[in-house]
């Protein structure tokens, strides 16, 4: 639950998620990994 008055901190990396390794090996275009995964 969230504290009101409480700070948040976002790591930039949660703006998007990992690609699943299957679809890496299905498609190598999509290569490089999101930006901190």
């Amino acid at each position: 639950s969230y504290q009101a008055g409480k700070s948040r901190t976002w790591e930039d990396k949660m703006y998007l998620y990992p690609i699943p390794t299957g679809e890496l090996q299905r498609n190598p275009q999509l290569l490089p990994q999101n930006p901190g995964w």
